[in-house]
């Protein structure tokens, strides 16, 4: 089981850990990569030393030192995901270490509280470069806040994770590489939330972004820009500007801190990435990282072309795309493909969490979907031992919908609340909500004279969707409840789930992990419109009652719970809150979990090394997926 740190451990950590590199000192000796020692003779680069900061982070290798060189060949279905390398070298102010659960520093070199948590000091790491060599400072950070932030046409609405007591927060730079952050009242959390933010919040590269801002440079001088990009505004231009998802040379597109940039796009399906010279971790022998020189990735249009390019052997790592039920494929075609098929551990609190949603237009559908005994009942009539046989070959553990088992707000009674199966328990239910009368076809009459049925909608994606569903559906018509199964398109089912237009909807259960759970709770609380279950009252929540539906107490009780759980600095009272919130979903069913305790399926090429092994490899959403695994510091064995 995984270490479970409360959160005032984790505030020592990040505190402390640079304290603890100063007295051990980082390496005193930099080596680089042979391409970049080319550059320096040249004349193009500087030094080594002078490009990384005065005190890097240093990674220790999974399991050896590596070799620098080579290029690493990455697939993807999506742009916006595994194909820009998303996923795989993320940088936030802090980070999670390996074990998916401790803080430690990260672009931040320590981060202080007071005693209250209403303030935090935050210390960069001096000498930090961006990856163009321009200096990394508080500059930067300062530009993020006073002129992106506050500034009302980029920021419209300002972020509620830095609003507290009504008040925004306030950002003061201390000198270059020092600033704090105050707010009104208590941030508890604060740790947890800069670690889950990255490029977006904290700091942009202000000598490059400025040329686009109307506070720098002047409307005319901004106007042709804007009219070539096709847009009417100067910060829609600025916004594409900074759009780091954008697959354009990094000549042409802004600088990063990560670890690779782009190189070239030589089609639209192909990007080659090379290494960030100013990338500012190193390993325990003072080798700058990243060891790896290059990145592809071939972009393809659907998952089965995933599987095709794996088997074949053309793949080095891929975690997404992946399939339990693949399984016995990935297996039978190793030894062809060079490559092993890891079983990982996954951060889901269940494969598949159903979102039933409360607010939705039909009165009728609304009258059933709001009796927590309807809920109940469809919990109650699915078939969880089942579905993990026959979809899971038995590797999972049926599951209500709730965090997953090592987390510290876990308990067994959460995981098993209305999931055993039990149609005859279901059946009662229903009828005792006056649904004994059925049509020709056996299904149950609602209040409105018409048959029971669900439409259930969702995109294809990670999880055995499609196999479940089915399944799914065939126990909830064996008590009376019809069901449509509607796969549609990501954008179309994002933009109907936000017009509160669906009456149900699906996705993979993430954010059930102890610092995701505490700031998204969203499988539990309607905090967020997307993967919402009940989006007028979100909606409600997020507009500060202008907009949407008010909800009713029970649901305001928990919009309180969840802003005290994160406000609090008592981490007892955290966690009373954060069981006040789960003991409410595992009484009213507010979101249905399916199976859980599954492993998900990392592909590794044969070539590929300083792999986490498989007993503590973990897998998901909550520890960022490929950036938990330190993936600067794989090495191309050949």
């Amino acid at each position: 089981m995984l270490r479970k740190l409360p959160l005032h451990v984790l505030m020592v950590i990040v505190c402390v850990s640079s304290l603890v590199a100063a007295a051990v000192g980082a390496p005193m000796t930099y080596n680089e990569s042979p391409m970049l020692s080319e550059r320096v003779a040249s004349g193009e680069l500087p030094p080594v030393d002078e490009r990384l900061p005065i005190n890097p982070v240093v990674i220790e290798p999974v399991d050896e030192i590596g070799t620098y060189g080579g290029q690493l060949a990455l697939t993807g279905v999506d742009i916006t995901g595994i194909g820009s390398t998303y996923w795989y070298y993320i940088e936030a102010l802090t980070r999670l270490d390996r074990d998916g659960v401790t803080i430690v520093p990260n672009i931040a070199e320590s981060v202080t509280p007071n005693e209250e948590g209403t303030v935090w000091t935050i210390a960069l790491r001096e000498g930090m470069r961006w990856s163009d060599g321009m200096p990394f400072t508080t500059e930067d950070v300062l530009f993020w806040y006073e002129d992106i932030l506050l500034n009302e046409d980029l920021t419209p609405v300002f972020p509620t994770r830095w609003i507290s007591g009504g008040e925004k927060m306030d950002l003061e730079v201390l000198d270059d590489y020092t600033f704090q952050v105050s707010f009104a009242e208590p941030y508890g959390t604060f740790m947890m939330r800069i670690t889950r933010f990255h490029w977006d919040e904290f700091f942009r590269p202000k000598h490059w972004l400025k040329d686009y801002h109307i506070a720098y440079t002047p409307l005319e001088e901004l106007q042709p820009m804007v009219e070539e990009a096709g847009f009417e505004s100067w910060y829609q231009l600025f916004n594409q500007k900074w759009n780091t998802r954008n697959e354009v040379p990094h000549t042409e597109g802004p600088p990063t801190l990560r670890a690779y940039i782009i190189e070239e796009v030589p089609a639209d399906n192909i990007t080659i990435k090379s290494r960030n010279p100013y990338y500012w971790r190193v390993d325990t022998a003072g080798n700058q990282l990243p060891y790896i020189d290059r990145v592809r990735v071939d972009l393809v249009s659907d998952p089965e072309s995933v599987t095709m390019k794996i088997l074949a052997g053309e793949v080095d790592f891929m975690g997404f795309d992946t399939q339990v039920v693949n399984l016995p494929l990935y297996r039978a075609n190793e030894d062809r493909g060079g490559f092993e098929a890891l079983l990982y551990t996954n951060m889901f609190g269940s494969e598949i969490v159903f979102l039933p949603n409360n607010t939705h237009e039909d009165p009728a559908y609304r009258e059933l979907i709001n009796d927590a005994r309807f809920r109940q009942a469809l919990s109650l009539a699915m078939n969880r031992p089942e579905i993990n046989e026959v979809v899971m070959f038995g590797l999972g553990e049926p599951t209500a919908a709730t965090v997953v088992p090592w987390s510290r707000y876990f308990k067994p009674e959460y995981r098993t609340a209305y999931a055993e199966y039990d149609p005859d328990e279901a059946n009662r239910l229903l009828d005792s909500m006056g649904l004994t009368e059925r049509d020709s076809d056996g299904f149950r009459i609602g209040p409105d004279g018409k048959k029971v049925h669900i439409i259930l909608e969702f995109p294809l994606g990670e999880g055995a969707r499609v196999p479940i569903t089915e399944l799914v559906r065939e126990h909830w018509q064996a008590v009376g409840i019809d069901v449509t199964l509607q796969i549609i398109d990501g954008s179309l089912w994002w933009s109907r789930m936000e017009s509160n237009s669906q009456h149900m909807s699906l996705w993979h259960m993430d954010r059930s992990t102890d610092i995701l759970f505490t700031l998204e709770p969203i499988w539990f609380i309607p905090v967020q419109t997307w993967h919402g279950w009940g989006i007028a009252w979100t909606q409600w929540y997020l507009s500060g009652g202008t907009t949407g539906e008010e909800p009713p107490d029970e649901i305001k009780e928990l919009y309180a719970a969840f802003e005290r759980m994160n406000s609090t600095v008592d981490e007892d009272e955290r966690l009373r809150l954060g069981h006040e919130i789960l003991q409410s979903q595992a009484e009213n069913v507010w979101t249905i979990g399916t199976v859980g305790s599954l492993p998900h399926v990392v592909i590794v090429s044969n070539r590929l090394a300083n792999i986490v092994p498989e007993e503590e490899g973990q897998w998901g959403y909550d520890g960022y997926f490929a950036t938990l695994m330190d993936s600067v510091q794989w090495y191309l064995k050949d």
